[in-house]
């Protein structure tokens, strides 16, 4: 089965890194059942913030077939409090 990276902001409808509903990676999951579609949106999230769900994508799943990204605007910043 082929993997698909969906990876944005509160633009792509992200909930709880499952594609349902008539977002869009929900929407191409139904048109492409023989690809398994990782929807790890997060609302609010930065373009560094994307780079780091990517990574830890990669890591988890292995690396994909097909990447989506949506980038978002240049004035999100990622603030990390901790590293634990």
């Amino acid at each position: 089965m082929k993997r698909l990276f969906v990876i944005g902001c509160s633009y792509t409808s992200w909930r709880e890194g499952k594609c349902y509903g008539s977002s869009y990676p929900a929407l191409i999951a139904q048109q492409y059942p023989d690809w398994q579609v990782y929807d790890a949106s997060e609302p609010g999230s930065s373009n560094d913030s994307a780079f780091f769900r990517l990574q830890h994508l990669e890591r988890t799943y292995g690396k994909p077939d097909k990447i989506i990204i949506q980038w978002t605007h240049l004035g999100r910043t990622n603030l990390v409090f901790s590293y634990k």
